[in-house]
């Protein structure tokens, strides 16, 4: 949900274990990935703990490579970098 106009927005076999928007609300940043099942219907967790950056004016989501293994996330306070926990460590701003 936009916090600006409160539209919502489903973003299909994305299973989200953290989000939060950048400070100017411009992107929304999302920690998760793909449900994997073990047999007979078990979840046995994410295929794909990343980060991904969704923005909501043009629809666009768009993967960070490098943030395998994600589970918690926050932006910097000037939305330039993204700090978070669970993953191996990185050089990939934002920008």
């Amino acid at each position: 949900m936009r916090p600006a106009d409160g539209e919502i927005t489903v973003i299909p076999d994305l299973l989200a274990t953290d989000l939060e928007w950048s400070p100017d609300g411009s992107l929304l940043a999302i920690a998760g990935g793909v449900e994997t099942a073990s047999g007979e219907g078990v979840i046995d967790g994410l295929q794909d703990a990343r980060i991904h950056l969704y923005e909501p004016s043009t629809g666009t989501l768009r993967t960070l490579d490098d943030t395998l293994g994600v589970d918690g996330l926050t932006w910097s306070p000037d939305g330039g970098r993204i700090a978070y926990a669970g993953g191996p460590p990185t050089d990939e701003g934002v920008d």
